[in-house]
């Protein structure tokens, strides 16, 4: 339904992100993985190669 709306108004932008997909938690391990992962994944915001700067920082 988004694509849709996106699309009748004509807004050239990406909507969906390309290659996601989810994971299945099969054990501690990557449990632990994935929570390292969301918790720590903002701080390194910095350093990912779209971050221009914003005034929405964290």
């Amino acid at each position: 339904m988004v694509t849709k709306i996106i699309k009748s108004l004509n807004v050239n932008c990406i909507v969906w992100q390309r290659n996601y997909y989810e994971h299945i938690i099969r054990n501690d391990n990557s449990y632990y993985k994935i929570v390292e992962y969301i918790e720590n994944n903002p701080e390194r915001w910095y350093e990912d190669k779209f971050y221009c700067g914003n005034n929405y920082d964290i």
